[in-house]
């Protein structure tokens, strides 16, 4: 048998079977499923909306599917090599990102709430869900539970656990914002505010810091509090340029691999200067350490927030509102 994930769905490959006996533990299948005839193989198509691997034993003509390829050791949940290369960096590449989505939805509520790698597989399946949010977004309510326990269980002098509590953190309230639960991605990159001063425990958290930050900001306006909204985004330009002093340094073994945290950086600290602008009324405090500029010659534009979500801004109407609130600012 051949196992392979496309989009939303299972596919499990034979040699050509005219009525394959499909069942799961035993019991005949419930779950819709469909078999799909070739002239010399056929396929079974299942959802993998009805599919947990670690709960379901589905046997074909008496033979059980293995699943082992998408379950993580639950001895290496803590083993920072083994979580990096299989779900991370460059292990995880031998996954399509849908075959990554199924790895993650079957595996994310095994791991222990107080695990770093938790706040990645939430931070994962963020991105995996705003691929195809329409099918997916039936996930979302079950990742929130899991990011607050993850929040409350998080150890904030780990530098594995401060990154992917702000990576998770900055990642879910973009999908959130775009499934309407903008509350509750408030609620998520406010902890991340008030927790700010670890960011500096791990230089690769800064783009989703200053990413989470100026999303929050952008729930400042929409909320019509705008000296707060002015006032974050101003230190989100400070932030990027310490930032990009830290990370573009030749001392930086990691350098060649921030390359593009440093344009998203350069970027996002762009549009957080000229979005305080409008929304100090190009009135910056005196006080401040920067100058009082005027941004009203300036596009709001937020295409950085969307270098890793392509296709994304237009499609939710909150970016456009905002866009609308900032540019009334400038009368």
């Amino acid at each position: 048998m051949l196992i392979t994930i496309n989009k939303n769905d299972l596919y499990i490959e034979l040699d050509k079977c005219e009525n394959p006996d499909i069942k799961i533990k035993g019991t005949p299948l419930t779950t819709p499923h469909e078999i799909i005839i070739h002239e010399d193989t056929c396929k079974i198509k299942i959802p993998i909306k009805s599919i947990d691997i670690f709960k379901s034993e589905i046997l074909v003509n008496g033979i059980p599917v293995d699943f082992e390829k998408y379950k993580l050791c639950r001895e290496s949940y803590y083993n920072d090599f083994y979580m990096t290369e299989s779900i991370v960096n460059a292990g995880a590449r031998k996954f399509t990102n849908d075959e990554l989505f199924f790895l993650i939805k079957n595996n994310i509520n095994n791991i222990p709430h107080d695990c770093p790698y938790l706040g990645s597989m939430l931070t994962i399946i963020s991105y995996r869900i705003i691929d195809d949010i329409e099918n997916r977004d039936y996930l979302v309510e079950e990742i929130v539970n899991l990011k607050r326990h993850f929040d409350s269980k998080v150890n904030d002098t780990n530098p594995h656990s401060i990154r992917w509590f702000v990576s998770s953190a900055a990642t879910m309230a973009m999908l959130l914002i775009a499934t309407d639960r903008t509350k509750e991605a408030e609620e998520f990159l406010n902890l991340v505010k008030q927790n700010y001063h670890r960011v500096n425990l791990n230089p690769l958290c800064y783009w989703n810091a200053i990413q989470g930050m100026v999303l929050l900001s952008l729930i400042y306006i929409n909320n019509e509090q705008w000296d707060l909204a002015g006032n974050l985004l101003l230190s989100q330009f400070v932030f990027s340029r310490n930032a990009l002093l830290d990370i573009y340094n030749p001392r930086n073994d990691w350098l060649l691999g921030q390359l593009s945290d440093c344009t998203a950086l350069l970027e996002l600290g762009k549009l957080s200067l000229i979005s305080s602008t409008r929304c100090l009324k190009n009135n910056i405090h005196s006080a401040t350490r920067v100058s009082s500029f005027n941004g009203n010659n300036k596009p709001i534009d937020f295409a950085p927030l969307f270098i890793r979500f392509r296709g994304l801004e237009h499609k939710v109407q909150f970016f456009k509102s905002i866009r609308e609130k900032l540019d009334v600012r400038k009368h």
